[in-house]
């Protein structure tokens, strides 16, 4: 008898994980998407919607899938109308190409919403779930402790731990989705203690690291997902005891949580210390209080002690709160001035948890105006970005409404929304109580919550776990394992399936093309044109194949293909500015004025905020390339004889080296003007080098950078000069002896203290000195040579406004001379290094400045100097093997060969680039230093070449890159 109760007890635990099964697959499938940066690409998710539906279709033909519950059904009913009207907006949809991709994305999270209410209906099978979304969470989570103990500083952004993609809000969904899954765990009494200590530190782990994102999104959401959680439970002091044994460590930890140092690797490995002891001291106060309490048995004195400690934990808190706060009515009213001015003042809080800064209250202010002008139907799936970009007060350029709520009034109409809201919202109406309730609830409500603040639901590494655990929820864990579908349920299920299939395979096909013409632009433009008109055949609705395919024909030098192209992406897509900008761009190629103007006049509807549009009008002749420029200071083939004859067979018509004003004068000088004075020690080989760069047809440009310590009072060369005039006295010196260089700049990358020192004062302090150094060397140096050009500026991309690093847009805002005037200068230098590919629309991101960024740039410049100064890229590139300890990001060989064709067009598009230099024609060998037991690269490798002289893919995108104007310019 024994022996038949232990058989059946085994076959119903398969029964159960067979059911399990394809829920617990789907939960896997989104981990795997969250380390292929939480599958944004739609190259990956479109996988995943062939796949997950296809298995679906496999199972109902096959008959595996159990009888869907009752309770389940309305919600399927309303989600499968919420995906059917997406897919119906394609219709009227103000951008067609997005609305498909986005309708077949919906679809794909219907599915798994399907999936998790039909397969984890069963109480056993909804545990099993949760319990394969705790695993990820835990996965993420201790691989996120791995790679801070890594020291490895790109994995936070701005101060916000960014792993394992690259959105630090999204990073936080996916540790706190799992962290009340935790908790119930960690409170179940069918686990021994010990595993419930593990359970407890694990979500507590979870919490710690999530809270570095520094989410406040996230955080309000977990915090109300664990109150669902206990108020779920039956019986719900174990819960409630254990959330307090969790979330004490962590709030204790809380302000050294926000506040981590990010920028060392020390500092990294201090917050992996940190995270480790906070889960630790939580797994252990679990497993005590487990054991106390497994012993004690749940007795209401223990109840409520409990109710009773949270509610002074909770009132200690509200109390410490106001007492830090001096004006707590004043405090809230600056958070809401943060959160609804667009000319909002500087935040005033020391963490962003508690700032309210953002541009949501925008974002759902032109979604509300979106759902005024087409309140029935909304402006279309995944349409968000054509209002927004119509209506927008600040300069971001954003496809989503962050906020599914918001987004769907926008996209979808009142209709749209109210599905949306049926769908979501009916797993927490009338639930069932089960054992898997308090699971289910907690995790859903994170969902819930956090979607309505952010666009967690549209990253699919997100959705798929959230949409599981929603589904599961709303089937109220009442279904039977033993009773299947019936015939008719299977067949539409099956038939449904396979039509996301059918609709899923040319989107995934055209993403792949699209990749596949990126990956091969730079170095075979052709192949790269027909992969892109295979994308636009799979994908009929979409510009985007017209556009990139439009760029491509430009870089094959086919400017009429250019043109027709773009023609095509404007009749695709008329509310597109994108596609009517790619057809600017192609007339002027062509000299074809009048259909620029007409683009124009479109782009100044659809986008007016645009700045090559808003303050740049006038079409004078198709745009220039700018001067093609190698900055390298070492021009040596591998024999070691100088590599001119190399730049000039690449089509560089520009050079730039530095010149050291510390090595050369490291004595006063008594006439510093005269380059003959004896305390100069001019260098022999830079004599030789400029010789021969000019003898093979290219301009050498030097930057003077570096001050003796006789100038600086002692100090190392960092330090600017005491005396400008000292600094201005050289460069003349410098002027005359090196006849051949007409274009000087004056110092690199002054933003940095590793190259300019003292900087500081909230950002004031390096840009004041500065300028008073450049407008100094701009007379001198203008006194002595009538067609010299005095290159100003010559910022690095990121800065912080402290005493390390200056921020660019705070330095260009602040090199002011004592008057108030801005120093003189002939060009405007920048080093707009970037880790993002280059994409005009993308927007400016706090303390940064890099090649996307530059039309903003030109207005500024513009603002401030009337005769318009052009710009001047000194150094530009992106490293390929590695990144090293002055930039921390790398991209594959092919990716550098694409990126530098598409980053050369761009600068010809804003047509005010005077000068592109790449740096460096050849990597420097590897070299490495230890920093705090880690290994970190110093050598730079953005070359065109390997050390060993072997060509990159980007040594022929460069050679193709055109060499600017016959003539120099000024």
């Amino acid at each position: 008898m024994m022996d038949d109760t232990g058989s059946s007890s085994r076959q119903r635990s398969l029964a159960v994980a067979a059911l399990a099964a394809p829920p617990i697959a789907i939960a896997l499938l989104a981990l795997l998407l969250a380390f292929s940066g939480g599958g944004i690409d739609p190259a990956l998710w479109t996988r995943y919607a062939i796949a997950i539906p296809a298995g679906l279709a496999v199972l109902a033909i096959s008959g595996a899938v159990p009888a869907i519950s009752r309770r389940a059904l309305p919600a399927l009913v309303v989600a499968c109308a919420f995906a059917a009207w997406s897919a119906l907006s394609l219709t009227w949809s103000e951008a067609p190409g997005a609305t498909s991709g986005v309708a077949l994305r919906t679809f794909l999270l219907v599915t798994a919403f399907a999936v998790g209410s039909i397969y984890a209906a069963r109480t056993a099978s909804a545990i099993a779930l949760c319990g394969a979304i705790a695993a990820t969470g835990a996965i993420v989570a201790v691989g996120a402790v791995i790679e801070l103990a890594r020291g490895d500083v790109s994995a936070f952004v701005f101060g916000r731990f960014s792993w394992p993609i690259a959105y630090p809000d999204g990073v936080a969904a996916m540790l706190f989705l799992p962290a009340p899954i935790l908790l119930v765990f960690a409170a179940s009494a069918r686990i021994r203690p010990s595993l419930r200590g593990v359970f407890g530190g694990l979500a507590a782990l979870n919490l710690a690291v999530g809270l570095l994102s520094e989410s406040r999104g996230g955080a309000l959401a977990v915090g109300l997902a664990f109150a669902v959680a206990v108020l779920t439970a039956r019986p719900r002091t174990p819960v409630a005891l254990t959330a307090l044994l969790v979330l004490a460590p962590v709030g204790v930890a809380l302000p050294a949580l926000a506040h981590p140092t990010t920028d060392t690797t020390t500092g990294l490995q201090s917050v992996a210390i940190r995270v480790v002891i906070i889960a630790l001291v939580a797994g252990v106060a679990v497993w005590v209080g487990a054991t106390w309490l497994s012993r004690a048995g749940s007795t209401r004195r223990i109840a409520r002690a409990t109710l009773v400690t949270w509610l002074v934990l909770l009132l200690g808190a509200a109390g410490g709160a106001v007492a830090r706060t001096s004006d707590p009515i004043g405090f809230v009213h600056g958070r809401w001035v943060e959160f609804s001015r667009v000319d909002r003042p500087a935040p005033t809080t020391d963490t962003r948890l508690l700032s309210a800064a953002s541009n949501r209250y925008e974002y759902w202010r032109v979604a509300l105006r979106a759902t005024a002008d087409h309140p029935l139907t909304g402006v279309g799936a995944g349409a968000f970005s054509v209002p927004w970009f119509r209506y927008r007060q600040v300069d971001e350029s954003v496809t989503d409404a962050h906020s599914a709520l918001f987004g769907s009034l926008a996209e979808l109409g009142i209709p749209g929304a109210v599905l949306l809201v049926g769908f979501l919202g009916l797993p927490f109406v009338r639930r069932a109580r089960s054992e898997a309730t308090p699971y289910l609830a907690g995790a859903g409500a994170y969902a819930l919550i956090h979607s309505a603040v952010d666009w967690s639901l549209a990253i699919p590494a997100l959705g798929l776990p959230a949409m599981l655990v929603l589904g599961a929820g709303c089937a109220g864990s009442e279904g039977r394992s033993d009773v299947l579908a019936g015939r008719r349920t299977r067949l539409l299920l099956s038939v449904g399936a396979l039509a996301v299939v059918v609709a899923a395979v040319p989107l995934y096909l055209a993403a792949q093309r699209m990749d596949e013409a990126d990956v091969v632009a730079g170095t075979n433009p052709g192949a790269a044109l027909k992969f892109s008109r295979s994308a636009a055949r799979f994908s009929p609705l979409d510009a985007a194949p017209d556009v990139q395919g439009s760029a491509i024909a430009a870089i094959a030098d086919r400017p009429r293909d250019a043109l027709n192209l773009a023609r095509d992406a404007v009749r695709r897509e008329p509310d597109s500015w994108a596609a009517w900008l790619r057809l600017r761009t192609a007339a002027q190629g062509l000299g074809l004025a009048g259909v620029a103007h007409e683009a124009d006049r479109h782009i100044a509807s659809l986008n007016p905020r645009m700045p090559l549009i808003a303050h740049d009008k006038q079409i004078v002749r198709p745009p220039e390339a700018p001067t093609k420029c190698l900055a390298d200071p070492r021009p040596f083939e591998l024999d070691g004889s100088l590599a001119f004859k190399e730049y000039a067979s690449l089509g560089v018509r520009t050079w730039v080296r530095p010149l050291s004003w510390a090595d050369v004068a490291r004595s006063r000088p008594l006439h510093p003007r005269d380059p003959n004075d004896p305390a100069y020690r001019w260098s022999p080989f830079v004599q030789q080098e400029l010789d021969a760069a000019v003898a093979a047809g290219i301009e050498p440009v030097m930057y003077i950078t570096g001050a003796p310590m006789w100038a600086n009072g002692g100090r190392i060369r960092f330090y600017a000069p005491n005396d400008p005039n000292d600094f201005a006295d050289f460069a003349v010196a410098a002027v005359l002896r090196y006849h051949q260089v007409r274009r000087w700049q004056i110092w690199s990358e002054p933003t940095r203290s590793n190259s300019f020192r003292p900087q500081g004062g909230g950002g004031t302090t390096a840009p004041r000195l500065y300028a008073r150094i450049l407008d100094a060397a701009y007379g001198a140096m203008h006194g002595v040579r009538a067609d010299v050009v005095v290159i100003g500026g010559n910022m690095h991309p990121n800065g912080r406004n402290d005493d390390g690093t200056t921020a660019p847009a705070t330095f260009l805002e602040n090199m002011r001379l004592p008057n108030g005037r801005p120093p003189r200068l002939d060009l405007f230098g920048i080093n707009p290094y970037s880790e993002r590919r280059p994409d005009i629309t993308l927007p400016i991101r706090p303390g940064r400045l890099d090649i996307n960024d530059l039309d903003w740039l030109l207005v500024q410049v513009k603002a401030i100097y009337p005769q318009r100064p052009k710009l001047f890229i000194g150094e530009f590139g992106w490293l390929t093997e590695h990144g090293n300890n002055g930039w921390y990001w790398s991209v594959s060989r092919t990716q550098q060969a694409t990126d530098l064709t598409a980053a050369y067009r761009l600068a010809t598009v804003l047509g005010r680039v005077d000068t592109f230099c790449w740096f460096l024609l050849r990597d420097r060998p590897t070299t490495s230093i230890t920093v705090d037991g880690a290994k970190v690269y110093t050598n730079w490798t953005s070359g065109l070449e390997l050390p060993d002289g072997a060509h990159k893919p980007s040594y022929d995108a460069f050679k193709a890159v055109a060499s600017g104007p016959d003539q120099l310019r000024p």
